[in-house]
């Protein structure tokens, strides 16, 4: 079984000022886990790597 390596990412979102947390898979390419915020702090990006952890697949 391959390690799942994952990456998180950080857009502005335009329509007001929202911030996006995307959590990635890097082998699949798929996301795994995302987070809606209204400021760029790093609780938005653990709530995504929280969802990505707890909906991983072994």
């Amino acid at each position: 079984m391959l390690p799942q390596i994952l990456i998180i990412n950080l857009e502005n979102i335009k329509i007001k000022p929202k911030y996006l947390a995307l959590t990635t898979d890097a082998y699949s390419k798929k996301i795994v886990g995302y987070n809606v915020s209204d400021s760029l702090n790093v609780k938005g990006s653990l709530i995504a790597l929280e969802m990505a952890l707890k909906n991983r697949v072994y």
